[in-house]
């Protein structure tokens, strides 16, 4: 394993803020997917998700998730993203959804990145 790997611990759970959550969604889908490189994926002809080619290269926040390049997201909170009209909607949600839940294919494997939006009281 790379130095690189053993120096930022992966995380797959946690919490999110939704005080931290809300300023990156005014921020609007677009301005978020600047920091993200994702090209189509394809099974036997079949669209299954966005393969990452890079995430926010250099934001400590990211490079601890355990998301990488080469991973493929496939569904977010169990909704498909695979049309703009999908992940607005996935995006807008996310303001009042209670978990953010990133499922991806790793290897032909698959994963998850699940975490608990909370809200200050």
């Amino acid at each position: 394993q790379s130095s690189l790997g053993q120096s930022y611990p992966r995380v797959s759970t946690g919490t999110i803020s939704r005080e931290e959550l809300l300023p990156v969604l005014d921020r609007g889908l677009g301005r978020f997917l600047q920091g993200v490189k994702t090209e189509p994926a394809f099974h036997k002809g079949a669209f299954v998700g966005f393969r990452i080619v890079s995430l926010f290269p250099g934001e400590p926040a990211f490079a601890s998730l355990d998301l990488r390049p080469g991973d493929t997201v496939t569904r977010i909170n169990g909704k498909p993203i695979e049309r703009p009209e999908q992940a607005a909607s996935v995006w807008e949600n996310l303001r009042t959804a209670p978990t953010l839940v990133v499922d991806y294919r790793r290897n032909g494997q698959e994963h998850a990145l699940r975490f608990t939006v909370g809200d200050e009281s």
